[in-house]
């Protein structure tokens, strides 16, 4: 976003973050990194994923592209990498973190999904192929199929 404005941005607070006892904000995962429970390399597959994560080399390579690492250690072996505006962020990120006090839950299976089911539904709605009781029920039911997959 820099590069394409043409300016250095400046991470700031949220309005009324500075004022309560609670701020809003909250650290959110680039990546969720999950193994399944029917996978036939479970061990595989948590090497892997344990090298994302806690692996420098790795970080070395991926820097910023999933966000900040979450492991402390790794973190900091990588902030003499970054560039100036994710080297801000970095900074932006160390300043708030005594303030965060939890985040949001990991979203249900299927949550993705929801965004493109109520864009669906609603344009059917909007050309008159679905009443809009209809589209409610339509839109449970397939909110309902997404998640219980």
């Amino acid at each position: 976003m820099s590069s394409a404005s043409g300016h250095d941005l400046e991470l700031l607070r949220m309005p009324g973050e500075s004022e309560f006892d609670r701020a809003g904000m909250y650290f959110k995962p680039a990546m969720y990194y999950s193994i399944s429970e029917r996978s036939a390399h479970q061990d595989e597959a948590a090497a892997f994923v344990d090298f994302l994560l806690n692996d420098e080399d790795a970080a070395a390579i991926m820097l910023t592209d999933r966000g900040l690492p979450a492991n402390l250690d790794v973190r900091e072996s990588i902030l003499g990498s970054l560039e100036s505006a994710d080297q801000r962020m970095a900074d932006f990120m160390t300043e708030i973190e005594s303030e965060i006090v939890d985040s949001t839950p990991v979203p249900p299976n299927g949550s993705g999904e929801v965004q493109d089911i109520m864009i669906r539904v609603n344009t059917e709605v909007l050309f008159g192929s679905l009443s809009p009781e209809e589209a409610a029920q339509r839109f449970i039911d397939e909110v309902n199929a997404a998640t219980a997959s």
